[in-house]
């Protein structure tokens, strides 16, 4: 069974970063716990470019967004994560919840849920039994989510190395043309 983000010992953070003239980007970052915020550990959860001079009251109404994000996933109620709670009446619920980021605002979903009689003879097996499947089908939703960061990350790191190789072989056609354009006589 896999462990939550909370477990795990992950950080979030929202991040401001410069991306281009009069460009920002906001998005909220994961790091290890250990890795004192390395740049090569982060995983980018959300990201978007803003202009600020155009687009302040939205750039920070998403900020805002990611902020709620993060405070989630810090108390580990990002993914999918199961609760149980005292009910009325000698009751304990078990719920299985999915809180996502759609890129405009915080979602949170209940998948399943089952009310347990405290009384019951059976109430304790019963329920347990529950709360495992619960938190297997948590943990394999979050791996599917991890996973498709993962392949995020990775187009985003061949986007930058494809631009990266463009401008060095643009920058060399500007030398390699400027070294054959000598001034013509004009006559």
């Amino acid at each position: 069974m896999g462990m939550s983000d909370h477990e795990r010992g992950y950080q979030y953070s929202v991040v401001r970063d410069e991306d281009g003239p009069g460009h920002v980007a906001v998005g909220l970052v994961r790091f290890s716990d250990s890795s004192n915020k390395q740049p090569s550990d982060a995983v980018v959860l959300a990201y978007r470019s803003f202009r600020p001079m155009l687009e302040l009251a939205e750039m920070e109404a998403y900020a805002a967004q990611l902020e709620h994000a993060a405070a989630h996933a810090t108390e580990g109620k990002f993914g999918c994560f199961v609760e149980t709670e005292q009910g009325d009446h000698g009751t304990v619920r078990v719920a299985l919840y999915e809180r996502w980021f759609d890129g405009h605002r915080l979602r949170c979903e209940q998948l399943a849920h089952r009310d347990f009689d405290a009384t019951d003879p059976d109430a304790v097996a019963s329920s347990a039994e529950f709360l495992i499947e619960l938190q297997t089908r948590a943990a394999a939703r979050n791996e599917e989510r991890e996973a498709g960061y993962m392949e995020a990350a990775v187009r985003a790191q061949h986007r930058a190395e494809r631009a990266t190789d463009r401008d060095q072989a643009a920058h060399e056609l500007a030398k390699i043309l400027e070294s054959h354009n000598t001034p013509t006589d004009a006559h």
